[in-house]
């Protein structure tokens, strides 16, 4: 949070986060930082990824979004730098960089907002704009200084893999989609059979958009 509060003017922007009722040390930093006047709103509630980016949303009351902010990344000092490019080449559409996504309210609304989905919420959203014509990547661009996962036990690898693949075809990947060789993994097996369980979400346009999005984050980021 710091290397995203030490570049927000308090007069230029609001600062909305949703937590997912964290049991670390999470949630007494985000109460202070609310108290101190540093973010503008908190939301304690139970919810999927994409409903909390939706609530953090429906707080917020700016006419430009930048979303999916993130609390296990350090950003680098050039968040409003990608916005001043938002408004100079990619007005009124949906611009995906590596971290970070930047789009107006009325387009945000207009697609339907962020899904309840765990995983792929930001990709969700972004075929939807695919769709329409609005969808613009530049994957030259990253906002990511550093990523504060920590290695992680060999059943919650197993259990992220699960629910990233589950959450994939929730929202219109099919089997073709993936190169042979990994459709035999156990985890991509076992979210292929089993996410008809949750709700699913049609994008009649995923494949083309899976091999532009694919495409694209080939290039290396700056």
């Amino acid at each position: 949070m710091s290397s995203v509060l030490g570049q927000m003017p308090s007069n230029l922007v609001e600062i909305v986060v949703t937590d997912n009722e964290s049991t670390d040390d999470s949630l007494p930093y985000l109460k202070q930082l609310l108290a101190a006047g540093k973010i503008q709103a908190l939301k304690v509630e139970r919810s999927t990824r994409g409903m909390g980016r939706q609530r953090a949303f429906e707080m917020s009351h700016a006419p430009y979004i930048l979303a999916n902010i993130d609390m296990d990344v350090v950003y680098k000092r050039n968040l409003l730098e990608v916005l001043e490019t938002y408004h100079r080449a990619f007005e009124g559409r949906v611009l995906s960089v590596y971290g970070m996504m930047v789009l107006p309210r009325q387009v945000a609304e207009s697609l339907g907002g962020w899904r309840d989905l765990d995983r792929h919420e930001d990709n969700d959203l972004a075929e939807r704009a695919f769709e329409r014509g609005l969808h613009v990547v530049d994957p030259s661009v990253s906002v990511v200084d550093a990523h504060l996962k920590r290695e992680l036990p060999f059943f919650q690898r197993w259990r992220e893999a699960y629910v990233s693949y589950r959450d994939w075809f929730r929202i219109g990947m099919r089997l073709h989609d993936l190169p042979r060789s990994s459709v035999v993994h156990p985890s991509i097996l076992c979210a292929y059979l089993l996410y008809r369980a949750r709700p699913s979400y049609k994008n009649p346009m995923f494949s083309q958009f899976f091999l532009d999005w694919k495409a694209a984050w080939k290039v290396p980021a700056r």
